[in-house]
């Protein structure tokens, strides 16, 4: 059959070839070598020279030879006779030159023949110099040393240090070597490229670390001799470029198409690829699909060909057919302007932190560029990220907004604010651009890039918004697609000025990054670091940072045998037994042996830039001066230089508490993911959260009458529940009447009245979670849970509190839903200027589905007034028969008991009228439950309405997800446009519904975006051992042996116990002209536009004294937290009158003295601050903005 599959192939190969015709000059002889021209042929290395038999892996930056020809042309026989080093192991300089240059380390020039075929070969002067004449030189012009050899700053003068790669294996943690260096030899340099397919130039230095290593590639391969094979030149690329008169290619006949037709389909049905020639239209004008389908099949049927051809070299063979073809597929260009644009496209992908946008900026050229040829541009790029930005460009190949017919239609306010609240709603992801920042390219230049990327086509936009207006029966507010375009183009257009909610640790851990990356920039500006250093050091940076935005909160574990990964270790308490729980002992027991490798790499990098800071600051110590002049400029550098070691040691702290947080908020999600997933039928979870103020609106009023105003509160309570097998959802909304404190009375009462509600839909137990605010996160609030029980005789079990800006996304939800009604009734011609009419806002027109709202008031007879010391650190409380057990995090340890004896609970009534869908309207439980379990609309509970006919729309799975190992070419991917916004999840769905529903599970889908080969292979047999499985037998010891030594970590690096709690807050007053300037920042606030803390932060850092130095020290000046925490107090203090004041554990406001603390109170959480702040809200939002945008266009987009 194998043979039968070969004669076939032959055959179709007879049929298609071409017989070409050439002059009666010939071009080359039987070698391949060229023969002499009459015309002058370029330097050999005028283009990039590879060894494609045997490099593999992209060169490393030391190994790279320019392309750029200079000075005299020569022949390489004039280097035939050059000296040699010994300690590079080769006796002919031009065989050390085509080993550096072009990866042939095998040539044997003893030969007669390999001789002949090189020495006409022509070179430049210049790369003669690069590659051997003065290839460690460090004298003008040309200062080639350090671009082939690292050196390092040691002992206060710079040493030559190894120089491998950390490409071929990562080991210098601690900086590179400068002692007890070993030369890499020419036949080291064979070995390393036949067995790692990684060239490096011979006379490099070398480690003691290294040469352990290379002794066991040696040990390891086939042979430890040198092995002299035979050169094929045509495989050696010496060829020069055609001179003018070379003959041109003339085809003599035609196909015979009939023939090749015949051949080509009875080929394809033996390899079994279903593969139709023939079709009744152009190919050009088949769907997309057909398209796609005949390339998918042609492509197999080219692969088999090469499989029959080539069995045993596939891949090289491969290259060889595709090289010339495909080489410029893309742009007709020049190399260089291809690497001109990958570097750009790389800048955008090392700046986007989410999976979307990742996508998106990869499908710019995911089409026409194959995969290794980008991995070049992105190491660790992940094939399946790839696929999946193949299909994304594809599929939105009119993402420019095409030429329609303007055609305007009559304005429907109703549907533009529905399209605009579509377009700004987290779950859809639109992604619409804004605003551009300023990055540097690896060759110094700054580019422009903008802050986002759009996620969808214009096309896509405008069928998600139909169809979803469709599916729920609102086609009364489509919009007709030439009216969604101009829509989209003005949004895009805008300058946003929008606040938003941020999570304070990732923006403090990015603006860290982005202070080192500047930091990089000034000293190489200044000398102080070589470009290939910056190079090196940047792309460390940006690849941590990738790292822990995306991948690693993938990798926290519960139990795991990495320090960086273990949840156990990290979030144990040293000080306290009861909230620690050992890894050394119990059915988990684990020790931490292994170590990340890309967690290490971030360490190293930090290390090493710290180190190069505390070195330039010791050098400028010790300048000598010799004269006033130069003593004044050392006490500036020395000043400058321990500025910059201030903010680097500032910037690392920064980094370390993002991964602190990012570890606390995978496990608190997990939490929450177990509550939701051990709901026993009747049972609910309530994430509780006051959402942000709702300030005054007149019905007209422009952004600056925004500011200045006293807001409204209400409350949030969105439940999660289970009814029966199905998963259902429902949101309180509590307004109240007139102006009211935040505290914990006020969350008690709150509850009682929600508790009581969900009693009188068959609710019997409940779980409650928030965030950390003091009315959430203090004594009285917990110390009340058993007062709910014994008053309204529902059960709960546990409360639980998220890590800051997350696992809240539910309670957002639904306080975009009440801001964007409440902005409808105030555009009817409407004003809100008082909670009651808030109130009657939302509950006016079609009650919003699944809430109810209320307004009234609560009165508390027992004041709250409990104690319990330490309750700021233990977040989450399982409610016993006796009492409340408290742990830092579930799960982690026996837990701290206190008795209902040592809780003073606080007590209250409450009086509220209802509205919407509320529990005393509807008919019984029974039909509540019928309804929920039929799909049907409830009076009580969230309802999705099905009014889409569309068979897509009944069959959707509940996960539309594609594994590391799936195809990416799945179809139905392409359809699902609706992405979980959660980092890290795959999940995608074809309806918005079915989106939501996964996101009121939170079993989300997750999936590394950067997997190499070897993450893949040692991730498959480590997954046991990572997870700590106790299996033991002789061939697991001896893989463990192997896999240890590529993980092993010691005492040096290995993190402490409870390394990511929360730091401890520090009491302390802040200085007086540090109270002075936020006090000024404060005023200007008042008479202008509100400044944020951000900008407070940045003028703090920039404020100089009269004499040009700076205002404040690195330690003086405040973080974003602290300056909001500063501005928040400073609010009240004005509110309630005269004297400044501080909060307890209840947040209830104590007045105190102008000199004392400044600093929260101990018991208060250390977020508590940052979130009172964020509540206070006086915000103008996207949606305001894109409205009034659309409202100014000077275009009118609708007839009025």
């Amino acid at each position: 059959m194998k043979l039968q599959i070969v004669c076939l192939a032959l055959i179709f190969y007879d049929a298609i070839s071409l017989p070409i015709n050439y002059n009666t000059k010939e071009r080359k002889d039987d070698s391949g070598i060229p023969s002499k021209k009459p015309c002058q042929r370029p330097c050999y290395f005028s283009k990039p020279r590879t060894n494609d038999r045997y490099e593999k892996l992209p060169r490393p930056g030391k190994s790279v030879v320019s392309s750029e020809c200079s000075g005299t042309i020569n022949k390489m026989s004039k280097f035939f006779q050059t000296t040699l080093n010994s300690a590079t192991g080769e006796t002919n300089a031009t065989a050390l030159l085509l080993c550096r240059g072009a990866g042939y380390c095998d040539l044997d020039f003893s030969k007669p023949e390999i001789v002949s075929k090189w020495e006409n070969v022509p070179i430049c002067q210049k790369h003669g110099e690069e590659l051997l004449e003065k290839w460690d030189d460090t004298h003008a012009p040309h200062m080639f040393r350090d671009k082939h050899m690292y050196r390092r700053y040691h002992e206060k003068t710079y040493k030559t240090s190894c120089s491998m790669p950390d490409s071929l294996i990562k080991v210098h943690y601690q900086g590179r070597p400068v002692d007890h260096l070993t030369t890499l030899t020419i036949q080291d340099a064979d070995l390393l490229l036949k067995e790692k397919g990684i060239l490096l130039h011979p006379g490099i230095p070398y480690c003691e670390e290294h040469k352990k290593f290379l002794t066991g590639v040696k040990e390891t391969a086939k042979t430890t001799n040198r092995e002299r094979t035979p050169v094929n030149y045509a495989d050696a690329d010496v060829e020069m470029d055609a001179c003018i008169d070379d003959p041109p290619y003339i085809q003599s006949e035609p196909i015979n198409q009939c023939l090749a037709v015949s051949a080509l389909q009875e080929f394809a049905s033996a390899v079994g690829v279903d593969l139709s020639c023939s079709s009744r239209k152009p190919y050009s004008e088949l769907k997309e699909r057909c398209r796609q389908k005949k390339a998918v099949s042609l492509r197999k049927v080219v692969d088999s060909m090469i499989l029959c051809i080539a069995p045993l070299d596939k891949e090289e063979f491969e290259t060889r057919v595709f090289k010339k073809k495909f080489s410029k597929v893309w742009t007709t260009g020049s190399e260089k302007d291809l690497e001109l644009i990958m570097e750009q496209i790389s800048v955008y992908y090392k700046n986007s932190f989410d999976r979307k946008s990742k996508t998106a900026v990869l499908s710019l050229v995911a089409d026409v560029l194959p995969h290794a040829t980008v991995e070049k541009f992105i190491p660790g790029l992940s094939r399946y990220l790839y696929g999946e930005a193949r299909k994304f460009s594809r599929r939105n190949r009119d993402a420019e907004i095409p030429e329609v017919p303007k055609i305007k239609e009559s304005y429907n306010r109703e549907a533009v604010e529905n399209f605009i609240s579509f377009i700004t709603s987290p779950s859809v992801m639109i992604g619409l651009p804004y605003g551009v920042k300023k990055v540097k390219m690896s060759d110094g230049t700054k580019i422009e890039i903008p802050n986002s990327i759009r996620q969808q086509s214009s096309t896509e936009i405008f069928n998600m918004y139909n169809n979803l207006m469709e599916e729920t029966g609102q086609t009364g507010l489509m919009l007709k697609k030439s009216t969604v375009f101009e829509i989209l183009k003005v949004c895009s257009a805008t300058t946003r000025t929008a606040t938003t909610c941020v999570d304070y640790y990732i923006a403090n851990g990015m603006e860290a990054f982005d202070g080192l990356h500047s930091m990089l920039d000034t000293w190489t500006e200044k000398g102080l670091v070589t470009l290939e250093s910056l190079k090196e050091l940047k792309a460390e940076l940006y690849e941590a940072a990738q790292y822990l935005r995306t991948d690693y909160r993938i990798h926290v574990k519960k139990f795991s045998r990495i320090a960086d990964h273990c949840a156990t270790y990290a979030l144990s308490d040293p000080d306290q037994p009861k909230l620690s729980l050992s890894c050394s002992s119990g059915p988990n027991r684990h020790v931490h042996d292994y170590k990340c490798e890309k967690c290490e790499k971030g360490k190293a990098t930090f290390d090493q830039i710290k180190q190069f800071g505390e070195d330039l600051l010791a050098e400028a110590q010790e300048i000598t001066t010799t004269d006033a002049d130069s003593e004044l400029m050392k006490t500036r550098l020395v000043a400058d230089y321990q500025e910059q070691k201030f903010l680097i040691d500032k910037y690392i702290n920064q980094v370390f508490e993002m991964k602190k947080h990012l570890l606390r908020a995978a496990v608190t999600n997990q939490e929450r993911e177990e509550i939701i997933s051990n709901l026993e039928d009747n049972e609910v979870l309530i994430t509780v959260d006051f959402a942000q103020k709702y300030l005054p609106r007149w019905h007209r009023e422009k952004q600056s009458d925004y500011f200045g105003k006293k807001g409204m509160s209400y409350h949030i309570s969105h439940i999660t529940a289970r009814i029966g097998d199905n998963y259902t959802q429902h949101s309180f909304v509590h307004i109240y009447d007139g102006e009211v404190q935040q505290n914990s009375e006020l969350v008690v009462l709150t509850l009682s009245h929600v508790v009581t509600e969900l009693k009188k839909v068959g609710i019997k137990a409940v779980s409650i979670r928030s965030d950390n605010a003091g009315a959430y996160h203090c004594a009285s609030t917990i110390a009340s849970l058993h007062w709910l029980m014994a008053e309204f005789g529902i059960v709960v079990k546990s409360y639980s509190f998220s890590e800051a800006q997350n696992g809240k996304s539910s309670s957002d939800r639904d306080a975009a839903r009440v801001k964007q009604k409440a902005a409808r009734y105030v555009a009817s011609g409407k004003d809100i200027t008082t909670t009651k009419q808030f109130f009657e806002a939302i509950k006016s027109g079609t009650p919003l589905n699944g809430v109810s709202v209320y307004y009234g008031s609560t009165t508390a007879d027992i004041q709250a007034n409990a104690m319990w010391k330490g309750i700021s650190s233990l977040n989450f409380f399982t409610v016993e028969k006796n009492g409340v057990r408290a742990h830092k995090y579930a799960g982690i340890g026996e837990g701290v008991f206190t008795s209902t004896d040592a809780l003073q609970s606080l007590n209250g009534t409450f009086e509220f009228e209802g509205a919407g869908f509320i529990a005393s309207g509807i008919d019984s439980i029974d039909l509540e439950r019928e309804a929920v379990r039929d799909g049907k609309q409830t009076k009580f509970w969230f309802y999705s309405p099905k009014k889409c006919e569309k068979p897509a729309c009944d069959d959707e799975p509940d996960d539309i997800v594609l594994d590391a190992e799936d195809s990416a070419e799945n179809s139905m991917s392409d359809k699902a446009l609706y992405s979980c916004p959660e980092p890290g999840c795959t999940a995608s769905y074809l309806r918005e519904s079915s989106l939501g529903k996964h996101m009121l599970r939170g079993v989300h889908k997750f999936l590394p975006e950067r997997v190499t080969m070897r993450d893949y292979a040692l991730g498959l047999f480590a997954r046991g051992l990572e997870e700590v499985s106790r299996i033991k037998t002789s061939v697991l010891n001896a893989v463990t042996d192997a896999l240890k030594s590529l993980k092993e970590t010691t005492d040096s690096t290995l993190l402490t116990l409870g390394w990511a709690l929360p730091s401890k807050q520090t009491r302390k007053p802040y200085p007086e002209d540090v109270k002075k300037f936020l006090l000024e920042c404060f005023e200007k606030g008042l008479k202008n536009q509100k400044l944020n803390p951000a900008t407070i932060g940045k003028l703090m850092a920039e404020a100089t004294k009269s004499d040009g130095t700076k205002r404040f020290t690195v330690e003086q000046r405040l973080d974003v937290k602290q300056i909001a925490g500063f501005l928040s107090r400073e609010a009240k203090k004005r509110q309630s009158g005269n004297g400044r004041f501080k909060r307890n554990d209840e947040a209830t406001q104590v007045l105190m003295e102008d000199d004392e603390y400044d600093a929260p109170a101990e018991e208060v959480h250390p977020d508590s601050d940052w979130i009172d702040f964020m509540d206070e809200a006086q915000f103008w939002t996207e949606w305001d903005e894109f409205l009034t945008a659309i409202y100014d266009h000077p275009d009118p987009i609708f007839v009025y």
